[in-house]
């Protein structure tokens, strides 16, 4: 756990939220009827109005916020504090009272009011609302609606960094890194979610973890076979995290159906330096035909530009029995320690008799003499040398 607590207090740290404030809109007092004063009664607060599933106060408080979204953002002042606390909680008290479009607007509206704690001064408050927030957005990843869930995980992508606007006592700062290791767990199983809308959004929401551990589990969806647009989201998402998403990874995707898919593989790869030849050659390297793949080794031995030992090494690994005996070929006139590694490992286990037998020549002419290695055997007389 408390391993878990300083990923997390690392992570908000590392990153600034954009915060966008919003009002808390009450309602009025009666106005007064015929020169008598109303019954003493007090009107239900906006609290109240949201915690019976009211679509109007749902409705005034969203107006609240849009009217403000421009603007820049207001402290929430220490008695005011506890009153958004309350709507926080009037949300979740009503959250599943509402129809679906409601519930998504709950959650964004939740959002909201929740990033007013993190402008200077936050009010002691801000840690009351990690409760309701919190129930608000599991009840949206569990949701039946995927714009629900779309939401809800929109909402937390954007809270991996967030601090409240204050400086945290120790208690303060474990109970933070709790709530996100809480939210993170629930998050990661939506990145399974049959509906893609959902499923992109669980992408974009792992994948903007800093952590590289904790966003690395979004990364397989770039391969995500059933729906071109969770693979473009995954490229975005990692497109500038090369210790997560490989160059191979994005070469691969040159080949996708999809064109925009193959479009933005481009554009990646060009923003990480790749010139348009090497990009050619990773087109090939990763095309469904073996002969076209095959075609890439006698090209790559002419390259000065890149490091074919690399290149090659990767058709070493190509299913194709073919492309990994040319792949051989190429290598035996390679000398360094990561190739003389391959080349055994080749010539041990490769699932070709031909392609263990080319290899295995290799790593029999590269043996070095073992018996002049050894030394001498008790008794020998190279023990005891003659003198002169």
């Amino acid at each position: 756990m408390t391993g878990r607590r300083r990923i997390w207090v690392a992570i908000a740290g590392i990153l600034a939220v954009a915060i966008v404030g919003s009002g808390v809109a009450w309602l009025a007092r009666p106005a007064r009827r015929d020169g008598l004063a109303q019954p003493t009664t007090k009107a239900p607060t906006l609290s109240e109005r949201l915690g019976r599933g009211d679509t109007t106060a749902l409705n005034s408080l969203c107006q609240e916020i849009l009217s403000k979204a421009n603007k820049a953002p207001v402290a929430i002042g220490e008695a005011e504090g506890p009153e958004t606390v309350e709507v926080l909680q009037g949300l979740r008290a009503g959250f599943m009272k509402f129809p679906a479009i409601g519930r998504a607007s709950a959650i964004s509206a939740s959002g909201h009011l929740f990033d007013r704690f993190g402008v200077e001064p936050a009010p002691n408050a801000w840690i009351d609302a990690l409760q309701p927030i919190h129930d608000i957005l599991i009840a949206g990843l569990a949701d039946a609606s995927s714009a629900v869930r779309t939401a809800a995980l929109t909402e937390i992508g954007r809270r991996w960094s967030w601090l409240p606007g204050r400086t945290m006592t120790p208690f303060e700062e474990h109970t933070l890194a709790d709530w996100k290791w809480a939210v993170y767990r629930p998050a990661v199983r939506c990145l399974s979610d049959l509906n893609p809308q959902s499923r992109a959004a669980a992408v974009v929401c792992i994948g903007s973890v800093t952590i590289e551990s904790l966003a690395l589990p979004a990364v397989a969806n770039v391969e995500y076979p059933d729906d071109a647009g969770v693979r473009y989201k995954a490229l975005m998402t990692f497109a500038n995290r090369p210790s997560l998403l490989s160059v191979d990874a994005v070469l691969k995707r040159l080949h996708d159906p999809a064109t925009g898919v193959k479009e933005l593989a481009e554009l990646i790869l060009k923003g990480r330096g790749l010139t348009r030849e090497q990009i050619a050659l990773g087109r090939q390297m990763f095309d469904s035909r073996p002969e076209v793949r095959a075609s890439v080794i006698p090209m790559l031995k002419q390259r000065t530009d890149i490091d074919t030992d690399v290149w090659m090494l990767q058709l070493s690994h190509d299913a194709d029995d073919t492309v990994r005996a040319k792949a051989v070929e190429a290598l035996v006139d390679r000398d360094t320690p990561e190739v003389d590694s391959r080349l055994k490992e080749m010539a041990s286990s490769d699932t070709s008799a031909s392609v263990r037998a080319a290899a295995g020549k290799h790593v029999a002419r590269s043996k070095p003499d073992e018996t002049a290695a050894l030394p001498p055997l008790p008794g020998s007389t190279s023990l005891n040398p003659k003198a002169n």
